[in-house]
């Protein structure tokens, strides 16, 4: 993979209720770091599954989109990397991209969007103001997420088949 243009650069936010395998999403992650991206990584014990950190967290975004993933999941080598490729050539789409579970199951988006193919770690949105959605607070916060988005955009998400994280891998 090529390095991909400066002017993309990433918010990701970790919502976290303080488990131990924030270690292992850290690890993966803050390699593929490039200058300008940012970690925001906000603890709650709501129980809303993370979607209250997340809320709270873009607004405080500074990076020209955001990316998200759990405390508990993985970015695969060279993730940032291959997204940022795929969003410098659409910059202005929300782009989402495919996920694996450890067991090989994969979850690949779909549109129009549907519950059950949509995930926290799969979802690049363009860090719009006025245009970025809420979690709600149930199970399905990514998919509420980003519907509200793709109806505050008027838009269609880019669709990419190739799987950059994996949800809650086995820890060595």
């Amino acid at each position: 993979m090529t390095k991909a243009s400066s002017h993309v650069t990433f918010s990701i936010v970790i919502a976290t209720s303080g488990r131990e395998s924030i270690t292992t999403t850290l690890a993966a992650l803050t390699p593929q770091l490039e200058p300008g991206d940012e970690i925001l990584i906000l603890r709650d014990d709501t129980g809303d599954h993370g979607n209250t950190p997340r809320n709270n967290a873009i607004p405080r975004c500074a990076g020209s989109h955001i990316l998200f993933i759990d405390d508990d999941d993985k970015h695969l080598r060279d993730a940032l990397t291959y997204i940022r490729e795929q969003v410098t050539k659409i910059p202005r789409k929300v782009h989402l991209f495919s996920m694996a579970y450890d067991d090989g199951r994969i979850v690949n988006p779909r549109w129009p969007l549907q519950i059950g193919f949509v995930g926290t770690p799969m979802i690049c949105v363009p860090n719009t103001k006025g245009k970025l959605g809420k979690w709600s607070q149930r199970y399905e916060g990514d998919y509420d997420f980003m519907k509200t988005t793709l109806e505050l955009r008027h838009d269609e998400p880019v669709l990419h088949y190739d799987v950059i994280a994996t949800v809650h891998p086995r820890r060595p």
